[in-house]
Parts: structure tokens; sequence; C-alpha cells
């Protein structure tokens, strides 16, 4: 019989744009920040006139003018996406040139006069005044990001550029937004939360998880195969996943909108839901309904979970989107499930235990092309000469940083590869004067092939694989003793009717006619009886291996490899383990320096703004250069004295590591570590082998108890058929012995009557002798034809008619005789190697 699996309706996802669209849900856009307005073309100009001169204040003042009625634009942003974000773009420009020219701060001296004030974005209640220009750098970013996202939700993503065009827009955005974390604002004090590393995290986050979501509706729209789809709606979900923890830092905690936190831990479950329906729709291709099933589960428990933590909160149209999405999931699991149950039987497997799909990212933070333009502004106000110096200062500078972090990963090279020859810091926790906790590691192929044993449950694992053989072996033995049952009491209630009515049965007793079935039945309990032996032998492993295949657990089989242990005579054995755990926090410390010095590094490059004094220097650059670079020779010196003190105390590390590795007989520890991974990996080999029987075992008896309830139903039938059978013959006979009563009971009125109607005395006997003489009851018109012959006056007298039914004279012919029909064919699935006429057990 021809059990293969039809993909499901509707089970390779929509098949249009539309329909997609709708199944994933609505997508997000950002509002921006509101400003308020500031004059900062004045501000300007009283500082260029009172520091430089006033024709050089008057050439500025275009210029001024023209930013001034940009940002009053800006700040109203009553101008379309399109329109905004070309001026948003044009703004920020014009405010990088700004601050390379004039400096805003909280002192007088510089222009101290302008407050750049602007409301949270997420709590409008909030608002920011800053003197400083990264602030406002920051605050035109997020309207830029936030303009963006607006551009991407306003095309039409039912249409295939329309969808290139959001997840374009989206990335975009999503760099934008990193650029609000690298203007470094958020060091600034009250600079907003809004602008927070955290809050640029999560709506990069967002944009990206948003334009992978556009990737992952066009591949399934243009229908690539179920593993793409799977691993692009996983990257999906990593992205909102991240999005969702950002929104759980304490610094936006009750700041972001409950309906925007529902909708980002919808969409992750959503997305996710996708990729385990799309493995499923992978497995079902390969037949491997349990792990279909699996994967169903799994995506049906992500949006229970959903639905329950966002409650009644959902907007409509993701609403609809998820009502749908958990009716595909549900559709097809209870398809799968009810194949599972009448069909295969097959155990489904933990969720977890499956391998877990991994994402492919599509997208990244893309920055807009037109934020790296130049820009003609003030370019007048910086003499060329100024320029050119500072390109020339700024490579020095980039030479420096990059000669001396050279230095300093070197100097960490050196000693992360003498840690690894040495195998430190593992070595140490092998000890068995560690600390409690200390272990000898793995190794890592092992340790795989172990994780693999674990996942399975290990020895639990097998001994519950065998527990569920057992049920089944139960279940068949159940069906047969019933199939042989039935036989039996149909044997036995066949022999009864036919005691009572032997001559009128003629079709064959149910003991010449059940062999067939019978046979089977006993060809089906000898299967039993050879896997019964098999089932003893796998018992017998399992019972003697118990402490063996307890011992792969993860703790267990730690414990199995060797510790290193302390020399029994030696005086230096003490010193020589203290002093290389010395030498590894020496390491360590230094280590951490090295890194603080990076840090060091990038945050002076950072503060070293050359502009305002290049502007303002009269002399040679030359001699301002030299000057200015000095202030980096301090870290110099730092870097130089750590890679001293680094090289030395890696010498004294190799010199003690040499020591320790003689007094504790390193060479022989390894000799038996291998020893013991061996003879772990012979452990795990066998459990494997166990494993495989069991599976063997398993499918035998799950194939077996399908084969043998089918037999118990066809002998189920059988008893029924026969029963039917005989009910109808002893009815018919029953309704002949009532028609012969009535016919009989009528012949002897009507001798009577005649008697009684001769009216002279005595004549009656003559015309008795002359009416019957001779006559039997044989000779008159007689339905039973058989009986025994006697005279009329002899009291009446009943017997059962001693004919084959449908036989007596003057009765109807029955249109076919009582003999048994043929037994229903067995047709069996040959689901077993060793199938010959019938199930067997072959392992």
């Amino acid at each position: 019989m021809d059990f293969g699996r039809a993909p499901i309706d509707g089970m390779d996802g929509p098949t249009d744009r539309s329909s997609m669209r709708a199944l994933t849900g609505p997508v997000l856009a950002v509002q921006g920040k509101k400003g308020t307005d500031v004059d900062l073309a004045k501000a300007v100009k009283r500082y260029v006139a009172k520091n430089y001169s006033e024709s050089e204040a008057a050439a500025c003042e275009e210029d001024l003018q023209a930013v001034q009625r940009l940002r009053e634009s800006v700040v109203r942003g009553k101008e379309g996406n399109e329109k905004a974000r070309k001026e948003l773009e044009k703004y920020h420009r014009i405010l990088k040139v700004m601050e390379t020219r004039f400096p805003f701060s909280d002192d007088e001296e510089q222009i101290s006069t302008v407050f750049f004030v602007w409301k949270d974005a997420f709590k409008t209640k909030d608002k920011t005044a800053l003197r400083n220009i990264k602030a406002e750098q920051a605050a035109v970013l997020f309207n830029l990001g936030a303009t963006i996202s607006q551009q991407a939700i306003e095309t039409d993503r039912d249409s295939e550029m329309g969808i290139k065009l959001a997840a374009k827009y989206f990335q975009e955005a999503a760099g934008v937004f990193a650029m609000v974390r690298q203007t470094g604002v958020a060091k600034i004090p009250a600079s907003g939360k809004d602008l927070s590393n955290e809050s640029s995290n999560m709506l990069e986050n967002l944009m990206l998880a948003q334009a992978q979501e556009c990737f992952f509706v066009k591949a399934t729209v243009d229908g690539k195969s179920p593993g793409i789809c799977a691993r692009l709606a996983k990257q999906a979900e990593l992205f909102y996943r991240e999005a969702w923890n950002n929104t759980k830092q304490p610094l936006l905690k009750d700041r972001i909108d409950a309906e925007w936190l529902n909708h980002v831990r919808t969409k992750e479950a959503m997305m996710l839901a996708w990729c385990l329906y799309f493995l499923s729709v992978s497995h079902r291709a390969e037949d491997d309904i349990g792990k279909e099933i699996a994967r169903l589960q799994a995506a049906s428990s992500a949006l229970k979970s959903a639905r329950r933590d966002a409650g009644k909160k959902l907007q409509a149209s993701l609403e609809s989107a998820l009502k749908s999405l958990e009716g595909t999931i549900d559709r097809a699991l209870q398809i799968a499930m009810k194949e599972n149950s009448m069909i295969y039987l097959v155990r489904v497997p933990d969720p977890a235990s499956l391998d877990q799909a991994q994402g492919a990212p599509m997208v990244k933070s893309i920055q807009p092309e037109e934020l790296s333009l130049p820009i003609d502004f003030f370019s007048g106000f910086v003499p060329d000469h100024c320029a050119k110096s500072l390109s020339i200062y700024t490579d020095m500078v980039d030479r420096t940083i990059r000669e001396l972090t050279n230095q300093v990963q070197e100097t960490s090279d050196q000693v992360r590869l003498k840690l690894r020859e040495f195998e430190l810091p593992e070595l140490l926790f092998s000890l068995e004067s560690a600390p409690k906790g200390g272990y000898t590691p793995i190794p890592e192929p092992l340790a795989l092939e172990l994780d693999e044993v674990g996942n399975f449950g290990g020895a639990r694992g097998l001994q519950k694989m065998y527990a569920e053989q057992k049920e089944y072996r139960a279940s068949a033995m159940s069906a047969l003793s019933a199939a042989e049952s039935a036989l039996d009491k149909e044997v036995e209630e066949d022999n009864r009717i036919r005691q009572q009515y032997d001559q009128h049965c003629m079709f064959p007793a149910s003991n010449l006619v059940d062999h067939p079935l019978r046979e089977r039945i006993s060809q089906f309990k000898k299967s039993l009886e050879v896997a019964l032996d098999s089932d003893r032998g796998i018992e017998s492993r399992l019972s003697k291996n118990d402490d063996m295949l307890r011992s792969l657990g993860a703790r267990e089989a730690a414990s199995r490899m060797p510790r290193i242990s302390t020399p029994m005579v030696c005086m230096e054995e003490g010193d020589v383990a203290k002093g290389l755990q010395k030498a590894l926090v020496e390491l360590e410390t230094l280590a951490g320096e090295r890194d603080g010095l990076e840090v060091k590094l990038r945050e002076l490059k950072q503060k070293d703004n050359l502009l305002p004094k290049l502007m303002s220097y009269s002399g040679s650059t030359d001699n301002l250069f030299d000057q200015e670079i000095k202030k980096y020779d301090p870290l110099k010196e730092e870097i130089r004295n750590n890679a001293a003190r680094s090289k030395s105390a890696l010498d004294d590390l190799v010199e003690i590591f040499t020591k320790f590795y003689r007094i504790y007989d390193i060479s022989q520890w390894k000799v038996d570590c291998e020893k013991a991974a061996a003879d772990m990996r012979r452990d795990v080999e066998y459990f494997r082998e166990l494993k495989a029987s069991l599976e063997e075992g398993t499918n035998f008896y799950t194939s077996l108890c399908k084969a043998s309830t089918a037999l118990r139903h066809q002998c189920g039938e059988f008893a029924l058929s026969r029963q039917l059978q005989r009910d109808e013959m002893v009815n018919e006979i029953r309704r002949r012995q009532a028609q012969e009563d009535a016919n009989w009971h009528g012949g002897v009125e009507q001798g009577w009557q005649g008697r009684a109607g001769a009216g002279v005395p005595g004549s009656g006997a003559n015309m008795l002798d002359t009416q019957f003489q001779g006559m039997h009851v044989g000779q008159v018109s007689n339905p039973l034809g058989s009986a025994p012959q006697q005279q009329m006056g002899a009291p009446p007298h009943r017997q059962s008619p001693g004919y084959a039914v449908g036989s007596g004279p003057n009765q109807p012919q029955p249109s076919a005789g009582y003999a048994y029909p043929a037994i229903p064919p067995t047709d069996f699935p040959q689901e077993s190697a060793g199938y010959d006429g019938g199930i067997c057990r072959n392992y």
C-alpha cells in the first residue's frame, strides 16, 4: 500500500506578495524629535566679529542666514518626507563644517549663548537644552533616521521594486541611528535618553529586523527553498530579539510605548514561527514526520507565548496577521499529528534536541551617501593652507596611532601564542590541588560526541526507549490474544449451533475455515518469540553496562578524565605550581593594561582638535605639529614599558613551566588523558550500537502493532460474518417450522369435521375406513415430506424438519447457499527486512 505523504495545501507558504505581506503584519516607523527655534546666525556672527574681524563676519553673513533658514525649516518639519530628508542631510553636513570652525560650549570666550533645545522623542514632556553642537548633530541624525523609516513604510511593498526600496530605506535608517551612537553624544550629561546608546542600538536593530523581513517576504514569494526561507526568517527573529532586549535596558524602561513593545515582541515570535514552519516543510519533504511535528509544536508554543505577553494590546493589522499565522501552523500540525497517529506511529522528538536554524543576514547598516558629500559652506572662513596643514597633522597622528596599536597587538599575540602552546591556564584546572570546580577538559571532538549522548538523554534515554518498546510489544501481544480469543469464541458458538441444528448446517465448520487467520497469528507469535530473545539480550546489556552508560553524562565524563596528581616526594612542587599561577596572573594584568592603553589612544585622538589653534597660529606649522604630537609621548612610553614587562613575565613563565612539566610528569598525564578519551570513545560507540538496536526494535514493534491490530480486526470481522450467517439459518428454520405447524393443524381439523357431518350412527366409521384406509400421513400433502408414517387418528406429533434448508417440497429456493464467504485478504505492509508471509524481527 502506498503511504506517500502529499504536501499540505498552503504548506509552501503564500504565493503572492500581498497575501504574504498580510501574514507578516505591519512595520514600524519612528517619530522625529520636536525642536525650538534659536538665533544661530546672530550668535555665530558676533563670535566671528569678536575673535577675527568684522570683515570675516560679513563674509559669513550669507551662509549664516542660509543655515538659519534651513534650521527653521528642519525644526518645523512640515515638509514631505522626501524634501525633509534632503534638508536634514544638508543641515547635518553644514553642522559638520561648523564644528571645525565655530566652538559651541559653556565657555564665555566661545559661542555660549546658543542653546539647542529638543524634546524627547519617546517622552515629549522631557526636553534638553545644550550648548554643544554634537547634541544638535545627534538630534538631526535622529530625525533623519525617523524620516527615512517613514519613507520605508510609504513604499508599495506589494511590488517587487517597492519591497526592495523598503529594504534599502530600512538599512539606511539603521545606518543613521548607528551614526547617532558614533557622535558620542551619550557621554554628554543631560543629552536625552532617546539619544543614548541603548536607544540607538534598539532603533538600529529594529530597522535591520524590518529590512531582513522584506528579504524574507521576497524570497518566499519568489519560491525559494524552505531552507533559505527558514534562515532568512531566523535572522529577522534574531534582529527583533536584539531590539526587544534593548527595550528592557534600565535607561529605556517605561519610556517605550506599550504598543511598540508588543509589536516587537510579537514580531520576534512570528518570525521564529515562520522559521520553524519552513523547517517543518523541509522535514515533510524528507518524510521525517517526527521532526515536522516537533517544529510545528515549537512554532505554536512561540506564538502562544507571544500572545500571552501581548494580551489585548495589539493593533488590528498585527492581530490579524498573528491569527492567520496561528491558523496556518495549527492546520499543518493537526494534519501531521493525524497522519502520525494513523500511519507512522513515530516518536516525536523534543524540539530542543533538534538542530537550530542558522540565520542568514542579508542586511547591514548603511550610511546614506549624501551625508559624506562635501558642501560649500563657510569655505572662505578657513584658509586653504589651514585645511592642508590640518590634513598633514592628521596623517601624522594616524601614523603614530597605527604604530602604537601594532606594538600593543604584537605583544598580545606573543603572549597568546605561548599560552596556547603550553595549554595554559587549562593545565592548572586539571591539578588535583585545584580549587573546587577544577576539571580536566575533554577533547573537542569527544566533547561533541558526549553532547550528542546528553541531548538524547544518556542511559535514561535508552531505558525510556526500551520501556516504550516493551509497551509496543505488550500492545502487539494483546492484539494477538484478542484475535485468537475471537476465533476461539467463534468456534465454540459454531459447535453449539451445530449440535442443535446438525442436519441443517450445510456450510463448513469454523475450525475448518479459520486456519489462515490462526496461521497468521502463529507466525506473529513466533516473530514475537524471536524478538523477545533479542529484547532479553538488549535488556541484559543495558543492565550490565548501566554504570558505564551513566558515566557518559557531562559531569561523570569530566570525572573520568585523569587529574594531574601531586608528586609523592618533591620539595618544590608547591612553589612551582604557585609560581606558574602567579606568572599567569601577571600576564593577565598586563593584558588588561594594554586594553586600557588602546582605549586611551582612541580617546586622545578624538579630543585632538587642532583646527582652532591652526586657524589662529601665525608661526611655523612644523613647530606646532611637533609640539602637538608630543601629547602622545606618555602613551608611547607606557606601551614600551608594558611590552618590556610582558616579555620578562613571559620568560619567567617559560622557565617555571619547564619545571612544572617535568615535576608533574605532564607527558604521562597526557598519555593517560588520551587513554581515558579512547575508553570514552569506545563507550560512546557502544551507546550508539545499543541506540541503533533499540531504534530497530522500536521500528519492528510499531510495524507489528499495526499488523496485529489489522489482524485482530479481520478476526473480529470473520466472527461477525459467521454469526450473521448462523442467525440467518436459525431464523429460516424457525420460520418454516411455524409454517409446517400451521399446515398440520389445518389438516387435522378438516378430518374431524368430516366425521361429525355423516349424520348416521355407525356409517361414519365405514366412511372413515373407506376414505383413509391404507393412507399415511406421508401421502397427504405434508410440507415436511420426510416425517415418519403414522395413522391419521394418532395424536399429533411435532418434529424438527429433517431436510437441508431450502430443499423441502413446495418451498422457495434461496438465491445462494450458506457456504462461508472467502476470507478477506490479509494485506500487510512489508515493513521489516525479514518479512516472509508475516511480520518477523531481524536485529
